[in-house]
């Protein structure tokens, strides 16, 4: 019910009022992860969180913004199949990792059969944020973007400024 009651307030009082709930449950928002996210992917994501926990799932915050070197990690692991560490939305803060809560409340990613990815899925969907669970070639079910914005758009919408931005704030290099 707390859930429902913190979705009906709205506006600032009500989206500060949410990521305190949030916070409080061990969402880990908080750090560069979260801090640097695009404001419209950090307003998503709470929505994300909070209708998902409404409809029973216990998810969680998982990644968010990642640096071009944390990034470049990953594609030598072969965790991402981006060649250009500026490619991902992760580096311009505009996509995010929910995943699932195991029972000893530590991030969990179960099998991409399990069911719950799909409800987890439509919600993110119906909040208009593109799915990797969707795509077709590289199945990313924990992974939610802005939708109708391509990696171009947002440098240049972003471009040097956020990556200033970013070095000022001693987020890279």
């Amino acid at each position: 019910m707390r859930g429902r009651t913190l979705l009906i307030l709205g506006g600032a009082a009500g989206a500060l009022a949410l990521i305190g709930a949030l916070k409080m449950s061990g969402d880990n928002l908080h750090g560069k992860k979260w801090d640097y996210l695009l404001p419209e992917m950090k307003h998503k994501a709470l929505q994300l969180l909070a209708q998902a926990k409404a409809a029973g799932l216990d998810v969680m915050f998982e990644d968010g913004w990642r640096s071009p070197g944390r990034e470049a990690q990953y594609q030598k692991q072969k965790t991402s199949e981006l060649k250009d560490q500026y490619n991902s939305y992760h580096t311009w803060g505009a996509a995010v990792d929910i995943v699932f809560r195991s029972a000893l409340g530590q991030p969990e990613w179960p099998d991409a059969s399990d069911p719950r990815w799909q409800e987890l899925g439509k919600i993110g969907k119906a909040l208009g944020l593109e799915w990797g669970g969707d795509w077709h070639t590289f199945k990313d079910m924990a992974h939610f973007q802005l939708p109708s914005v391509s990696v171009a758009q947002l440098r240049n919408t972003y471009g040097t400024n956020y990556l200033a931005w970013l070095r000022d704030n001693g987020a890279i290099a």
